[in-house]
């Protein structure tokens, strides 16, 4: 049974705009940490304005 091509396409939409995100997430949290040392990801997406709790997660 063929995939039909735009399926693939959304695929890779999909994953590029996801990895685009977190590529965004991760330097805004970096910028946002008191401590100037960057968050942990995994707080970075709980928090989506992007602070850290002090001394990172």
């Amino acid at each position: 049974m063929p995939v039909p091509t735009g399926l693939i396409l959304a695929i890779i939409v999909f994953v590029a705009v996801a990895f685009l995100i977190l590529t965004a997430l991760l330097q805004v949290g970096q910028a946002g940490s008191p401590t100037g040392q960057g968050c942990n990801l995994f707080c970075v997406v709980k928090d989506y304005i992007g602070r850290c709790p002090p001394g990172g997660c």
